[in-house]
């Protein structure tokens, strides 16, 4: 496992979570005096739900985006077992844990993703 360290804190490393999700989004800029640009929708809170309920340097993946991620037959996957999400109700998620190489001159076999 990696952690990155701050110069403000350099005895504690910075512990990332990922959520990720597939779906339609709608995206605009907002705002007159500091505009921002904002992706709006259920797959943008849904992802966010996704981060929010991850383990320190993991990656959970929505049901959707897991079958989408399964049936490209490149990533490992690790089923969970149902977890509360806010606003959804229990959902069965994934755990997103390495991509596999196809075979090439590389050497290296797989990637880790964290």
């Amino acid at each position: 496992m990696r952690s990155v360290c701050l110069s403000l804190l350099p005895s504690r490393g910075v512990r990332i979570k990922s959520g990720f999700c597939t779906g339609t989004v709608a995206a605009g800029i907002v705002g007159l005096k500091m505009p921002r640009y904002l992706l709006f929708g259920d797959t943008v809170n849904t992802a966010a739900r996704m981060q929010s309920t991850c383990n320190a340097l993991g990656i959970q993946v929505a049901p959707s985006s897991g079958e989408i991620l399964s049936g490209l037959g490149v990533y490992r996957l690790e089923k969970r077992e149902h977890v509360q999400i806010k606003g959804k109700g229990e959902m069965y998620t994934y755990w997103l844990l390495d991509k596999r190489i196809p075979h090439s001159r590389s050497p290296v076999l797989s990637t880790q993703l964290f």
